[in-house]
């Protein structure tokens, strides 16, 4: 009977003569695939990230934030409205793009513990060329990403290194680092490759997507960079986090979001 299923199965499904019902079939599979994987999710409070902070923020000790691709503050704002039994807390904020800033300036200007940085973070220091979307600003880029729908404008912005920025301001380490900056995150990291080396970042969350294919970056790059200084990456799921084990399969231009913990064994603080 099982046998007969599965061939009934296979002729209607996998039959070239059936040609009218492939499409729908194909994209009712891929949605369903992008559900089960957790891919193209961006809504915090289903795809994990919520669930994950919130483990995160229970932490003891945990008071030193960095908030790279900031704009406009969402991710801060989170972090604010969530630590205000975190002795000490300090948020470091970087965002480049000046009319995003200006936004940042009047949300958190003032706010004890809250460090407004109008610049970018790169793996070298100096100016860049960014591609500002001027209708959408979360997705300005250090890359070209043929956004035709929107008007994009070119600004020359500064740039600076992690390394270089904890060595200025005194800094030890970091508790948690989020980095959203639309394909440029492996530059960020090679930017922080001190940081890493010496285990001063405990914890990483960053986003993998469709723009990495416009910064010719592979997954398996941030990968290597991550494993050779010893850190272990999970992605983010609805409710736990699944170690990654690199394969072909993480080559894919779907939105997905990842963390990279410094001490393997804490990983039972985050399921």
């Amino acid at each position: 009977m099982k046998h007969f299923v599965i061939k009934c199965i296979k002729n209607f499904l996998f039959n070239y003569k059936r040609p009218k019902y492939r499409r729908f079939i194909y994209d009712i599979s891929k949605q369903y695939v992008n559900f089960f994987q957790n891919d193209q999710n961006i809504d915090m409070s289903t795809n994990g990230e919520y669930r994950f902070l919130s483990k995160f923020f229970a932490l003891s000790n945990k008071s030193v934030f960095f908030d790279v691709g900031a704009n406009v503050g969402d991710y801060t704002r989170y972090i604010i409205d969530n630590t205000n039994h975190v002795r000490n807390r300090t948020i470091h904020c970087f965002e480049p793009d000046s009319l995003t800033f200006k936004k940042l300036e009047d949300s958190f200007g003032g706010t004890p513990g809250v460090f407004l940085n109008h610049v970018a973070v790169s793996d070298s220091v100096g100016k860049k060329e960014m591609f500002i979307n001027k209708e959408a600003p979360e997705l300005n880029s250090f890359h070209d990403t043929e956004e035709k729908s929107y008007t994009i404008l070119k600004e020359s912005v500064h740039s600076i290194t992690l390394d270089q920025y904890v060595t200025v301001h005194n800094l030890h380490s970091i508790d948690l680092l989020k980095v959203d900056v639309e394909g440029h995150e492996l530059a960020v990291f090679k930017g922080a490759q001190n940081l890493l080396k010496n285990k001063q970042i405990y914890c990483i969350q960053f986003e993998f997507g469709n723009a990495a294919i416009y910064s010719r970056t592979f997954f398996k790059d941030i990968y290597d960079l991550f494993v050779l200084h010893g850190y272990t990456i999970y992605k983010i799921m609805p409710s736990t986090l699944l170690k990654v084990v690199y394969g072909p399969e993480y080559e894919k231009s779907t939105y997905s979001n990842f963390v990279a913990l410094i001490n393997d064994s804490d990983i039972s603080n985050f399921v």
